[in-house]
């Protein structure tokens, strides 16, 4: 297989055109204010390299080993969706993107500013990852992603950018690592700039009177990016469950199993934590919790903290 390249490019934009498919990257409160800095959503090489703050993964280390740290990535689709707005499971729980909690979402014209397009079947954390081998070879393959590959048989516009399930790519492509498709990009310069910037969506956590989704709405309208700024929409009481969490993380990271034995906390978080640990999903909480206490929660606390500094010194 190889990657899609030239023209190649171009008819991949057309199809994610017609299909009204956009590109997805989630960041941290920390990344994001680094990304602007940077002027666009940079490689993980790029942001080392510049020596400013960004949230340390724990695939840091395979990235590096698999090739792909000065790679741009994205996602064909919002992967909050099952928590926020899912039917609920008595067996099990998703968690929601560990990866960040300020979603930006681009328009596929992005892609112009790519010399260079992998979209391969699953992470590229994964173990003995080759991003070379396992690109989808063309715009054809690309096609075979979405769960309606002839797009008059999609009942409604939304349903023509649905991505096949696990279980049917893995039918499609007979690939049995099949997970969920990723995007990485060779750009000259390591970062897609915002100029292709179509909206972004923010979880609202409030931390010590700071509000994420104003942070994150100043920042944009400081910087004139393009596209709106939304908050994120939950089932009743979802958005209340992370808050609640959110402030307990605050204090100290808090795994499954302390959470269901914690005192004081809610019947909904608590029966959430329950179901984590049910359907065991725990290594996926332990990173989602992490990430979000150290690139999100302790940076608008800080930030906090210097606002009221200033207050009592004016």
């Amino acid at each position: 297989m190889a990657t899609i390249k030239g023209q190649g490019i171009e008819r991949l934009i057309t199809l994610f055109q017609n299909r009204g498919v956009k590109i997805y990257h989630a960041c941290q409160y920390k990344d994001f204010k680094t990304y602007l800095d940077l002027g666009g959503v940079p490689s993980r090489n790029l942001m080392e390299q510049s020596g400013l703050s960004y949230t340390i993964f724990d695939t840091d280390n395979t990235d590096r080993e698999n090739e792909v740290w000065n790679k741009v990535f994205g996602n064909l689709q919002d992967f909050w969706y099952s928590f926020a707005q899912g039917q609920r499971n008595e067996n099990t729980a998703p968690t929601p993107n560990p990866y960040g909690h300020i979603l930006l979402i681009f328009n596929p014209e992005v892609f112009r500013e790519a010399t260079d397009v992998a979209i391969c079947l699953r992470s590229a954390g994964g173990r003995e990852f080759n991003r070379e081998k396992e690109a989808l070879p063309n715009v054809e393959a690309v096609n075979r992603i979405f769960k309606y590959e002839d797009t008059n048989q999609a009942p409604n516009d939304y349903a023509k950018a649905y991505i096949k399930y696990q279980q049917a790519l893995r039918e499609t492509f007979g690939d049995p690592n099949a997970m969920t498709p990723e995007v990485s990009c060779i750009v000259t310069n390591e970062r897609f700039s915002f100029n292709h910037l179509f909206r972004i969506i923010v979880d609202p956590y409030i931390i010590n009177s700071q509000d994420l989704k104003e942070k994150v709405l100043s920042l944009k309208i400081q910087h004139r990016l393009n596209g709106v700024v939304r908050k994120r929409l939950y089932r009743e009481g979802r958005m209340e469950m992370k808050q609640e969490l959110a402030n307990i993380l605050l204090e100290n990271f808090i795994s499954i199993p302390e959470l269901i034995n914690a005192q004081n906390i809610s019947d909904n978080l608590r029966d959430y934590a329950t179901r984590i640990q049910r359907g065991e999903m725990t290594f996926f909480y332990n990173r989602f919790a992490k990430y979000l206490r150290t690139g999100t929660l302790l940076e608008l606390n800080n930030e906090g903290g210097q606002n009221q500094q200033q207050n009592s010194i004016i």
